[in-house]
């Protein structure tokens, strides 16, 4: 078992997979990819997280602050730059066969979908995005509420 990692290894991961496969990733679509990844990913490692910090409810969906700020400058451009900590940019070796199933497998069908497209999905009814939102803008999304959506509805 893993234990959670820190959001910028986990961000420069989807950054690096889609730059590989040449798909743009832009600041909206990247959080909520963000999201997806770490639903799969509880969902298929007895809700153990592979990220530490929290996603709140914002009008677009599940955001992690700390990654809004870093990139918010790109807006609505393809992110060019990898997430750096101590001046490295760190990323998962394809070794670490937990991620990168979670990257290839469930996560497949998402890479190719618009930054709106994956927004709306976050948007279901009784989702977790949803039950947050319904509390107040920028609420914290339980991650209970994430476990639920994910196993229930993936």
């Amino acid at each position: 078992m893993i234990t959670e990692r820190e959001t910028s290894l986990v961000v420069n991961t989807i950054l690096t997979h889609a730059r590989n496969a040449n798909i743009p990733v832009r600041p909206l679509k990247l959080q909520k990819l963000l999201y997806f990844f770490h639903g799969f990913y509880l969902r298929d490692n007895q809700a153990q997280g592979l990220l530490k910090e929290s996603f709140y409810a914002w009008p677009y969906g599940p955001v992690i602050p700390s990654v809004y700020y870093h990139f918010r400058d790109q807006r609505d451009k393809p992110i060019g730059l990898l997430s750096e900590l101590g001046g490295k940019a760190y990323i998962y070796s394809e070794k670490k066969t937990d991620v990168y199933k979670v990257l290839n497998n469930p996560m497949s069908g998402y890479w190719e979908k618009s930054d709106m497209e994956l927004s709306d999905l976050t948007h279901r009814k009784n989702g977790a995005w949803y039950k947050a939102y319904e509390q107040g803008l920028r609420a914290e999304i339980k991650k209970d509420d994430i476990i639920d959506e994910f196993g229930a509805n993936q």
